[in-house]
């Protein structure tokens, strides 16, 4: 298990009632964890490789988390991002 692993779930551990929760693996994040409860809401742990620490993402509520549906390098040190509207 890799650091980033073991810190998320140290933190998941830390702030989530496990009895209430499902947890599954959410790969396409670094050691991301994907909770969800009975009553349908859900959020995503994962560990910031860049800032070395563990995040939270929470899905918007009306359309879902935001998914990126193009990067275009704009220079050698900066990529521009453009979100795709929510399905």
């Amino acid at each position: 298990m890799t650091d980033g692993s073991k810190a998320v779930i140290a933190y998941i551990r830390e702030n989530f009632d496990l009895e209430y929760f499902r947890m599954t693996k959410f790969p396409m994040l670094p050691s991301g964890i994907r909770l969800q409860d009975n009553v349908s809401d859900e959020c995503v742990v994962y560990y910031d490789l860049f800032e070395e620490t563990v995040k939270v993402l929470f899905p918007d509520t009306k359309s879902g988390f935001e998914k990126p549906s193009s990067i275009q390098q704009t220079s050698n040190q900066t990529a521009r991002i453009e979100l795709s509207s929510a399905e």
